[in-house]
């Protein structure tokens, strides 16, 4: 329900770039994870990617960039920092439990 209804309220856009059709600037494998915001961060040190786990669920979750990334760590609303998060390659991981709202800075390579 979750996806259809983000594709009837905010169906995607094209935009004429270079980036194949089998790449990606973000994504995630893990169908209970949504993410809502991709930003700058307000101090202008790196991504914020704003996520939420829609299927009540608890585990590991796993967002792919398009690009290595440097470092990960968790935020709260106000982008203060939290803790590291996991790094491998293109990924960070992290864990989420139920109905939980995952703020993330990123340093993308």
């Amino acid at each position: 329900v979750t996806r259809r209804a983000y594709e009837l309220n905010a169906p995607l856009r094209a935009v004429a770039g270079t980036v194949s059709a089998a790449e990606s600037f973000l994504s995630t494998p893990t169908d209970n994870i949504v993410v809502e915001t991709v930003k700058a961060a307000d101090d202008g040190n790196g991504l914020i990617v704003r996520l939420y786990e829609a299927h009540n669920q608890r585990g590991p979750a796993v967002l792919r960039f398009g690009r290595a990334v440097a470092s990960a760590t968790e935020t709260d609303l106000l982008e203060r920092e939290l803790g590291p998060a996991e790094v491998q390659g293109n990924e960070v991981r992290f864990s989420v439990r139920p109905f939980e709202i995952k703020t993330l800075r990123v340093q993308l390579a």
